[in-house]
C-alpha cells in the first residue's frame, strides 16, 4: 500500500524530524509506504514564507516560490495564485455541469 498528501507541522527541525521517525515507525508496522521522493520542507512564520534550506540529513529539499503542491485538485504554493485557481476552479465546474446536462436526468 502506498500512501500520499501528509502533512506534518512542527516548531523546531528537531520536532519535525521527530515526527518523521513516529511515522516512519507506523508506515513500517501497518505495511505501508510513503511518497517520500515528493517530501519538501516549507518555514512559515507568522503567516509569511522564510526562506531556508532544506533538512539535509534527511535529504527533504526546501520548497521555492516556483514550487507548487496540489491538494485534492487545489494548486497551494508560497504564493497565492488566485488567477490560476479560479481558471481551475471554472473549468472544473463546467466540465461537471456538462456531465450532468449529458446524463439526460428528468425532472
Amino acid at each position: 500500500m502506498y500512501l500520499d498528501d501528509i502533512k506534518l507541522y512542527a516548531g523546531t527541525d528537531d520536532r519535525l524530524r521527530s515526527l518523521l521517525r513516529i511515522i516512519d515507525m507506523f508506515s513500517c508496522d501497518i505495511l505501508t509506504e510513503f511518497g517520500l521522493d515528493k517530501r519538501r520542507i516549507q518555514a512559515i512564520r507568522k503567516g509569511h514564507h522564510e526562506p531556508r534550506a532544506g533538512i539535509g540529513d534527511l535529504h527533504i529539499e526546501a520548497m521555492t516560490e516556483k514550487d507548487v503542491y496540489q491538494n485534492l485538485g487545489i494548486l497551494q504554493g508560497t504564493h497565492a495564485r488566485v488567477g490560476d485557481l479560479k481558471d481551475a476552479l471554472l473549468s472544473e465546474f463546467q466540465r461537471l455541469v456538462k456531465l450532468v446536462l449529458k446524463s439526460h436526468l428528468s425532472g
